[in-house]
């Protein structure tokens, strides 16, 4: 499958996750209201540019670099750990000088798993049909 594709799939699929668990968070902070629905499908646009800027300046720069001394498995064995141990430092640091805003919590949170989860979907893109 060709880089472009996999960033499309990839991105489409992270956004559908991260509005889900962003407003899922949200939701058990604050409670749905009648605005809810209208407020999370205006949400989807930038949660789906951020998605997408994320992907492509995060994963699909290692996966480019090296994927021509090694698959895709190896490059995601060798390089997830990193930008995972790396990722959890840069949110952690961030939800500790939020001073604990829930709304940031729920953000920085929601970028840390959709992230991770991207790694898998972009890596594993090959196998998988959107």
């Amino acid at each position: 499958m060709n880089t472009s594709k996999k960033i499309g799939n990839t991105s489409l699929k992270a956004t559908f996750f991260a509005t889900i668990l962003f407003w899922t968070i949200i939701g058990s902070f604050e409670g749905i209201s009648s605005q809810s629905p209208l407020i999370i499908i205006i949400s989807i646009i930038p949660i789906l540019i951020i998605c997408f800027l994320a992907i492509i300046i995060t994963i699909a720069p290692i996966f480019s670099f090296l994927e021509d001394s090694n698959n895709e498995k190896q490059i995601f064995k060798k390089c997830f750990p990193f930008y995972a141990i790396s990722s959890f430092i840069i949110c952690a640091y961030s939800v500790l000088i939020s001073n604990f805003d829930e709304i940031l919590i729920a953000f920085i949170g929601t970028a840390f798993f959709t992230s991770i989860i991207s790694w898998v979907w972009y890596s594993d893109s090959n196998k998988s049909k959107l």
